[in-house]
């Protein structure tokens, strides 16, 4: 039995290969695959592509001039005078291409420009690849790491400073938020940390005036960005402010050592204040200094250039292990690449695996789908040109064209118009870049003025060009001439199973965006309104800073005295976010007196529970009336879950450090204090209305705006020299979900997206399958076929390639969406409806364009169509 080849690998071979390489390969090839064939064909099939394609490589391959014949420039100019010429006349073919292109380009090229700027964040630093930033971790027996966190003990800092192979360090607290700053009686807030002045040696945040050596002879010193020092000191501060005393929240009088210039958009901290840390070293004692159990600042070292962070860090660990505090927060040190800090925040057994950077992949994704569906709409308009184009093709090559000079003229048109498509391209991503800065907070602009931008963007032409172009220029340049001008193409080179392959692609491209958009939007309503055990409506809260403390009570005062606001009261931390963890507690019959773990710890006034409608399990919470509950507690389920203890309500648990004890007086439901990303944490709640800067204030649903001109009128009567900033807790509840929000939005523009340019690319296939039908439907039409049947002929077949897509599109789609819902610890359940959602809107949007053109040809004059040669 004689055995044959693939013909297509056979055509690429004789098509790229030298002459004087050619005969010898194709026979070595021949007999090989006769050998694999005698065994079994298919796999001889295989593995007859797999070594054509190994030989196309430079040896092989004939030069340029063999694929490319041009006499002169003239014929290049010709190829663009045709090519202007087809557009003029498909002008709707021109359109199609056009808008499907333009749009694919303009949201790829914004969604590329965000993840570029996510991708740059922190990247501006000189020598920041030796910048590292230090975290602390668990330990277990086994080795594994349970968690990572990253707050560090003033110890740390200045241990690095005495270990080989660290250049600097750093030490912050940036956890200060807003500072009052005052000079000359009048009040500014500004956004403020508390760290050491090297900061200035690490980080690229250039001095304008003044140097760190300013510190060493004063040390109750502070820096100011020049924004801070222009709303302080005016525009013409420079020469100035260099000495000027100034006064910080009430209680710090510091002398400015510096102006820095303002932090970019770039960094991912900002701040407009930096205290000098030895300012308060002196009052927080020994403890402070020499206590690794202290733990709550950002610690940033500078390390040599080629020093491992590993070797640091054990060097750091013994003098860890030894130290008073040990364990508090972490059994060791890790060192983490402070340029990846931005992208990398979820840790797995100590090693970076989430954060900001799942949102670059997910945008990425987005941006290759959107260029893959334009490209594949891209082919199926150009293929279904075919019959338009044929008589054309067969012209020239019976005048002697040939098939390399036909695929370069139509590679030439399809890069003019991915050219002039780039330019609209870039027209409309500057107009769109404002509103998407508006929309995430960014700083995202196009580089015009970078050479670099120009060469990825004609690179990025040249490779779409190729990507779009080549299979419809070997389509267009394949037709046999005599059939053409007989009767247009044939059916051999219609290639039906890649077009349609290349419809069933789109559409499963366009459906997982579809699912996925209903799915993120649906985890975005979720996360917005559902309760979750914490009431956030009517709630407005402010930050109350140190230096006014003696007037919370008067303010309080004049706000409960109206009917319109129902609760005032002090906390240390939002119930959104809290952040305080205490170590170290042990109560009567605990399994392991050493292991007492972790809680987080909020401290309020009484009537917390009423303010946020938490849910009691057993217990009560504080009463004002009782005094001894200041000394009580409530803890959460997953606190009483590792207490473990029976009939908890009465026992009590003690503080190791200071002895303190305190009894449980409830339990609270679990409610998600740390956002919806991570299960709920072990939480203490403690009465004690002397602490905490964040005022809450609980108004009745009717009374909003009275509540809101009540407070503004009161801060002005109790505070009236400093500016009053305050929140509703809905909408800051909102901002933490921030990214994921935009997620949504974009997501939906997305799949609009996608779906509109599939639709084209159908509309294409339509045309192409009525264009060769035309005769058939005029026949049938003759013989009393109705428009419904001929409806029914051209759409039942391209359904069919949808519904196609659909079933591939769901699996995967159920895939994605799960594995990114697992993020989060409290998500929607995936349910049959959003993919049934999805599948409707893609069916009817793509039955509607299908009919459409089905429409169009079927209620053509049959008679019009029969004269046609």
């Amino acid at each position: 039995m004689e055995h044959r080849p693939p013909k297509r690998a056979l055509e690429f071979l004789r098509w790229f290969c030298k002459e004087e390489h050619l005969e010898e390969i194709e026979g070595n090839l021949l007999e090989l695959y006769e050998l694999n064939a005698a065994e079994s064909e298919r796999k001889a099939n295989r593995a007859f592509y797999k070594d054509v394609l190994l030989h196309f490589r430079p040896t092989y391959i004939r030069s340029f001039t063999f694929f490319i014949r041009l006499n002169n420039t003239h014929m290049l100019k010709n190829y663009v005078k045709i090519a202007f010429r087809n557009f003029v006349q498909n002008p709707l073919y021109a359109l199609l291409n056009v808008f499907g292109l333009s749009i694919g380009i303009t949201f790829s090229l914004l969604l590329l420009l965000g993840i570029y700027d996510h991708l740059t964040i922190d990247r501006f630093h000189t020598e920041g690849d030796q910048i590292y930033t230090a975290y602390f971790h668990g330990l277990e027996e086994d080795g594994s790491i349970p968690f990572v966190q990253g707050t560090c003990p003033y110890a740390l800092y200045t241990t690095l400073q005495e270990v080989a192979g660290v250049e600097k360090t750093v030490y912050v607290e940036d956890w200060w938020g807003d500072m009052m700053l005052e000079k000359d009686g009048k009040l500014y807030k500004e956004n403020g940390v508390c760290g050491t002045p090297s900061m200035f040696n690490i980080f690229s945040f250039p001095l304008v005036e003044g140097t760190i050596e300013n510190t060493r002879s004063n040390q109750q010193t502070v820096f100011l960005s020049s924004d801070a020092a222009t709303r302080m000191f005016g525009r013409n501060w420079a020469g100035k402010v260099i000495g000027k005393t100034i006064t910080i929240n009430d209680e710090y009088e510091v002398t400015v050592a510096g102006i820095f210039e303002n932090i970019p958009k770039k960094s991912s901290f900002r701040f407009d204040v930096l205290l000098n840390v030895e300012t308060l070293l002196s009052e927080r004692g020994e403890a402070f200094l020499t206590n690794w159990g202290w733990k709550s600042a950002t610690v940033y070292t500078k390390l040599a250039k080629n020093v491992d962070p590993k070797a640091v860090a054990d060097q750091i660990n013994p003098i860890y292990a030894k130290a008073k505090g040990h364990g508090v927060g972490g059994d060791a040190v890790l060192f983490f690449p402070f340029e990846d800090n931005f992208l990398y925040t979820q840790f797995e057994n100590g090693i970076a695996v989430g954060g900001q950077i799942d949102y670059v992949k997910i945008f990425l994704g987005a941006a290759l789908f959107l260029i893959l569906i334009a490209c594949i709409n891209f082919i199926n308009l150009s293929t279904a040109q075919a019959s338009k184009r044929a008589k054309e093709v067969g012209i020239r090559k019976t005048v002697g064209a040939e098939k390399s000079s036909l695929v370069f003229q139509f590679l030439t048109e399809t890069g003019l118009l991915i050219f002039l498509t780039t330019l609209l391209s870039l027209v409309a991503a500057y107009y769109f870049v404002p509103s998407i800065n508006e929309l995430t907070d960014k700083n995202i602009h196009l580089p015009l003025d970078n050479p670099l931008f120009w060469g990825i963007l004609l690179t990025f032409g040249g490779v779409l060009t190729l990507l779009a172009g080549l299979y419809p220029s070997f389509v267009l340049s394949s037709f046999n001439p005599i059939n053409a001008l007989k009767s247009g193409p044939s059916s051999r080179f219609a290639h039906e199973k890649i077009r349609k392959g290349l419809v069933v692609f789109q559409f499963v491209l366009s459906a997982t965006l579809i699912i996925s958009t209903i799915v993120v939007n649906n985890q975005i309503h979720y996360i917005k309104n559902k309760n979750f055990g914490l009431n956030r409506n009517n709630i407005i809260h402010f930050s109350l800073p140190d230096a006014f403390k003696d007037k919370y009570q008067p303010l309080k005062n004049q706000l409960e005295s109206n009917s319109a606001i129902t609760h005032v009261l002090k906390t240390t931390s939002l119930p959104t976010d809290v952040n305080s963890i205490g170590v170290g507690y042990t109560w009567e019959g605990m399994d392991d007196p050493e292991d007492g773990g972790y809680y987080y710890q909020l401290y309020t006034e009484f009537g917390f529970e009423e303010v946020f409608g938490i849910e009691m399990r057993e217990g009560r919470f504080f009463d004002k009336n009782i005094q001894s509950d200041v000394n009580g507690v409530v803890i959460n389920e997953k606190a009483l879950d590792f207490i473990n203890l029976e009939n908890p309500v009465g026992k009590v648990i003690t503080q190791k450090n200071d002895g303190q004890q305190m009894t449980i007086l409830g339990i609270v439901k679990n409610f998600p204090f740390k956002g919806l990303h991570k299960e709920v944490e072990p939480l203490m709640i403690h009465a004690l209305p002397e602490v905490g800067d964040n005022v809450i204030i609980k108004s009745t649903p009717e009374e909003t705006a009275n509540t809101i001109a009540l407070l503004e009128k009161s801060w002005k009567e109790v505070i009236p020299n400093y500016p009053l900033e305050f929140n509703f807790l809905d909408d800051t509840y909102a901002k933490m979900y921030q990214s994921e929000t935009a997620i949504g939005t974009i997501s939906q523009f997305m799949a609009t997206i996608a779906i509109i340019i599939s639709c084209l690319g159908l509309f294409g296939l339509v045309t192409f399958t009525a264009a060769q039908r035309a005769k058939e439907i005029g026949i049938r039409k003759v013989l009393g076929a109705s428009s419904i049947g001929i409806l029914e002929l051209l759409s039942k077949d391209l359904m069919k390639l949808i519904l196609i897509g659909l079933a591939i599109a769901i699996p995967f789609s159920w895939l994605g969406t799960n594995e990114w819902l697992q993020g989060y610890a409290f998500r929607v359940e995936l349910e049959w409806w959003m993919f049934a959602i999805a599948a409707l809107i893609t069916v009817v949007i793509a039955l509607a364009t299908v009919s459409f053109q089905s429409i169009r040809a079927a209620w053509v004059n049959p008679v019009e169509v029969l004269k046609r040669d």
